[in-house]
């Protein structure tokens, strides 16, 4: 079967922002993004179903069947294996939402086929409600996605001045550079992927996930249900965060139950807070219900793809921050920030965004994606 990761319009405005420049399978949580974790389940391509504007997979037309997975559920083993028991016409579902259905027709976003068969979900299904759910379960998911990724890795020994307290494992990718770090496992394992540099100094508590070609500067502290996406740079103080792909928090200051998208850049001395002081339940822009809902006691801040702060900024408790803005004036910044933001009352010049993502792009060694500009162009020209 073909297999198709779709979006659907509820989840892409329950996940904004994270669903405004990439289909939601291309968020990372845990080691993987949703995309790889099929991509490794599943023998043939998965494509995405997305609303994203000239961006993302093109479907293609086949004589076999399509079984089609919702995107914002959290992808795990009976989960799939629940999928792969479905047949044409059949659909999985869990208090009132298909999760997953077998299709001999070519799906349509925000369309499902009618007169699916229901049958119930048996495992205990997790689906991401709100972008602060991806952190809240990336502990767990690390944990899981670690345990699919032994067959490519090696155990960390303690030579080149490395020592590991604990009884889990550190896993190291070909082409990973470890030397004078501390680890501790009693919680966890640590995954550091190929190519990835960790300069002396650095310390982690597991669980944690270390992306493909990411760099950890000397003497970071990583606690905890952190993931460090490919290309990252990491510095300072992490906990329970998820920093994106090619993005960085290269400096001191402290990112914790923080998620943060791809090409992100915290410039030195960012910090935010994720608790109150007297204690009180957090509350977050929630876009499905368009105001400010209750997310728990302990919630930093959401920041959506090529957004980036100033030195020395202070991000408050529960922080939502879009697509695309630069937060860079003084003071304490807002707690649901705009995308295209430039400054309070201004509007990111969109020639000036371009190029400087195409600066941020080229710094990385990357070539700036085919249709990019015309997504974020759509954006742009469909924002106040």
């Amino acid at each position: 079967m073909t297999v198709i990761l779709f979006d659907t319009p509820q989840s892409c405005i329950k996940l904004y922002p994270f669903s405004l420049v990439y289909p939601l399978a291309w968020v990372r949580h845990g080691l993987f993004t949703g995309l790889e974790w099929y991509e490794q389940m599943n023998p043939g391509k998965v494509f995405t179903l997305s609303a994203v504007y000239k961006y993302g997979t093109a479907i293609p037309e086949n004589d076999d069947f399509y079984l089609c997975i919702d995107a914002s559920v959290v992808p795990e083993r009976r989960f799939w294996e629940e999928c792969l028991s479905l047949k044409s016409g059949e659909m999985l579902e869990d208090k009132g939402s298909i999760l997953a259905y077998v299709s001999a027709r070519k799906p349509e976003y925000g369309s499902l086929p009618f007169y699916l068969q229901e049958k119930n979900a048996h495992v205990n299904i997790q689906k991401i409600e709100h972008p602060i759910d991806w952190v809240r379960t990336n502990e767990e998911k690390i944990v899981m996605d670690i345990a699919t990724q032994h067959t490519h890795t090696e155990t960390l020994t303690e030579d080149n001045g490395n020592r590991i307290f604990g009884k889990h494992a550190v896993y190291v990718a070909p082409g990973a550079d470890v030397k004078g770090c501390m680890f501790n496992t009693d919680r966890g394992p640590v995954y550091i992927g190929r190519n990835a540099l960790l300069m002396e100094g650095g310390l982690f508590r597991g669980p944690v996930a270390i992306g493909e070609g990411a760099v950890v500067k000397m003497g970071t502290q990583v606690y905890p249900g952190t993931t460090l996406g490919r290309k990252s740079i990491a510095g300072g103080e992490i906990k329970n965060s998820i920093l994106g792909d090619y993005s960085n928090k290269a400096h001191h200051g402290y990112l914790g139950d923080s998620m943060v998208g791809r090409w992100c850049n915290l410039g030195a001395g960012t910090t935010n807070s994720n608790i109150k002081n007297n204690a009180g339940t957090v509350t977050m822009w929630g876009a499905a219900q368009k105001g400010f809902i209750p997310v728990g006691t302990k919630a930093g801040m959401v920041m959506g793809d090529f957004s980036k702060t100033a030195i020395n900024t202070s991000i408050n408790t529960g922080t939502t921050i879009g697509c695309c803005a630069s937060i860079h004036q003084a003071g304490l910044p807002g707690k649901n920030i705009p995308s295209f933001f430039w400054g309070e009352g201004e509007k990111y010049s969109f020639q000036k965004l371009k190029t400087d993502l195409q600066k941020w792009m080229e710094l990385k060694q990357e070539n700036f994606p085919e249709g990019l500009s015309d997504t974020l162009w759509h954006l742009y020209r469909n924002h106040p």
